[in-house]
């Protein structure tokens, strides 16, 4: 008896996660943004597919938005979500992000002396909705400098990658 109490209660407890898993409606997902915009003056992107919270269960859906009535639109957007198991999350288009680099690789650059170059422009990583860039950096200081600009950038997601010059590659 004990066993096949057992056995139903997690058979229950699968199904009940299984159903939990279904994928929002992306159609659903698109309307409420089209709703956001035309609503306020926002513009929203969605940024790759959306991925479940293994915690949760809930679905993350990475977007960027510009305009002067996002900050406004952005609590609806919230609310919408909720509705769909769905939790919006913002991350900055490549402007956006461009800026933010260049903001942080100025004050590494400032606070410790050292010269560091961007290597190519960032690109963004559907599967981990990060930013990736690349970055060289040599001389005294520059290794912390690096440390520091890595560490800026993983708290926006941004992942800076050190690479090695050229002619450290041929050697």
């Amino acid at each position: 008896m004990r066993r096949w109490v057992w056995a139903s209660l997690c058979t229950a407890v699968l199904f009940g996660a299984a159903a939990r898993a279904a994928a929002p409606d992306s159609s659903a997902i698109a309307g409420a943004t089209q709703a956001i915009e035309a609503k306020f003056d926002c513009r929203i992107s969605l940024l790759g597919q959306p991925r479940q919270d293994e915690f949760s269960s809930k679905w993350l859906v990475a977007y960027s938005a510009s305009g002067e009535g996002c900050e406004q639109g952005l609590g609806e957007l919230q609310q919408r979500g909720a509705a769909m198991n769905v939790v919006f999350f913002r991350r900055p288009n490549l402007p956006q992000v461009e800026a933010l680099i260049a903001d942080m690789k100025h004050t590494v650059e400032v606070a410790f002396g050292c010269r560091i170059v961007i290597r190519g422009g960032p690109r963004f990583e559907e599967a981990s909705s990060q930013w990736f860039v690349g970055y060289f950096a040599a001389g005294k200081g520059c290794e912390e400098a690096g440390q520091e600009l890595e560490r800026r950038g993983s708290e926006l997601e941004i992942v800076f990658l050190g690479t090695a010059p050229r002619q450290d590659l041929i050697r």
